[in-house]
Protein backbone atom coordinates (compact mmCIF):
# COMPACT_ATOMS: atom_id res chain seq x y z
CA UNK A 1 0.00 0.00 0.00
CA UNK A 2 2.91 2.31 0.49
CA UNK A 3 3.69 2.04 -2.78
CA UNK A 4 0.68 2.77 -4.27
CA UNK A 5 0.80 6.15 -2.49
CA UNK A 6 4.54 6.45 -3.22
CA UNK A 7 5.16 6.87 0.50
CA UNK A 8 8.43 5.09 2.25
CA UNK A 9 7.67 2.47 4.71
CA UNK A 10 10.08 4.66 7.27
CA UNK A 11 7.67 7.74 6.73
CA UNK A 12 4.91 5.39 7.17
CA UNK A 13 6.30 4.10 10.46
CA UNK A 14 7.07 7.49 12.04
CA UNK A 15 3.60 8.51 10.81
CA UNK A 16 1.82 5.79 12.57
CA UNK A 17 4.03 6.38 15.73
CA UNK A 18 3.00 10.07 15.82
CA UNK A 19 -0.46 9.53 15.59
CA UNK A 20 -0.62 7.37 19.11
CA UNK A 21 1.24 10.37 21.14
CA UNK A 22 -1.35 12.57 22.55
CA UNK A 23 -1.71 16.08 21.58
CA UNK A 24 0.63 18.71 23.26
CA UNK A 25 -1.77 21.25 22.38
CA UNK A 26 -4.77 20.09 23.55
CA UNK A 27 -4.94 21.93 26.71
CA UNK A 28 -4.15 25.03 25.14
CA UNK A 29 -6.91 24.44 22.43
CA UNK A 30 -9.70 23.77 25.18
CA UNK A 31 -8.65 27.23 26.85
CA UNK A 32 -9.13 29.03 23.29
CA UNK A 33 -12.67 27.47 22.41
CA UNK A 34 -14.14 27.50 26.14
CA UNK A 35 -13.14 31.46 25.99
CA UNK A 36 -14.05 31.78 22.32
CA UNK A 37 -17.37 30.17 23.55
CA UNK A 38 -17.84 32.57 26.55
CA UNK A 39 -17.73 35.80 24.30
CA UNK A 40 -20.26 34.12 22.12
CA UNK A 41 -18.22 33.28 19.18
CA UNK A 42 -17.44 36.73 18.68
CA UNK A 43 -14.06 37.65 20.19
CA UNK A 44 -10.79 37.09 17.45
CA UNK A 45 -7.43 35.50 18.38
CA UNK A 46 -6.12 38.90 19.91
CA UNK A 47 -9.06 39.31 22.27
CA UNK A 48 -8.78 35.68 23.42
CA UNK A 49 -5.26 35.68 24.01
CA UNK A 50 -5.89 38.82 25.87
CA UNK A 51 -8.61 37.42 27.69
CA UNK A 52 -6.23 34.28 28.58
CA UNK A 53 -3.87 36.48 29.67
CA UNK A 54 -5.28 38.17 31.90
CA UNK A 55 -6.46 34.57 33.47
CA UNK A 56 -3.01 33.81 33.85
CA UNK A 57 -2.87 31.74 30.83
CA UNK A 58 0.49 31.41 28.75
CA UNK A 59 -0.56 31.40 25.64
CA UNK A 60 1.57 30.91 22.23
CA UNK A 61 0.14 32.14 18.51
CA UNK A 62 0.88 28.40 17.23
CA UNK A 63 -2.47 27.51 18.78
CA UNK A 64 -4.77 29.94 16.75
CA UNK A 65 -2.82 28.43 13.34
CA UNK A 66 -4.34 24.82 13.65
Amino acid sequence: MCSFFGISRAAYYKWLKRSQDPDPDRKGMDLVKEAWLRSRRTYGYRRIAIALQQQGHAITTRLFCA
